[in-house]
C-alpha cells in the first residue's frame, strides 16, 4: 500500500503575508508582466499576491522565474 502524502496547507495570515512581501518584491514592475514571464495569469499572480491563494512549488518556480530570482533565492525573501 502507498502511503499518501500529505499537503501541508498555509493559514490565510500566512498567506497574506507572504502575498504582501511577493508584492513588495515585484516592486514597480506590473503584475502582468511578472505574471507572463513566470508562465502564471495576472489573475493568479494577484490572488497569491491578496493571500487568497496558497501556491504550489511549481507556482512558486513560475514567480521565481518572473521576477529574475531563483526558487531558492524566492522561498529565502519571504520566509516561506
Amino acid at each position: 500500500m502507498e502511503e499518501e502524502q500529505e499537503t501541508k496547507r498555509m493559514t490565510k495570515k500566512q498567506a497574506k503575508v507572504m502575498g504582501a512581501k511577493l508584492r513588495t518584491l515585484r516592486g514597480k514592475q506590473s503584475l502582468a508582466d511578472v505574471a507572463t514571464r513566470g508562465g502564471l495569469t495576472p489573475s493568479g499572480l494577484c490572488r497569491i499576491e491578496s493571500g487568497e491563494s496558497d501556491p504550489r512549488l511549481s507556482t512558486f518556480q513560475g514567480l521565481a522565474k518572473g521576477l529574475g530570482l531563483t526558487t531558492t533565492e524566492l522561498i529565502k525573501e519571504i520566509g516561506a
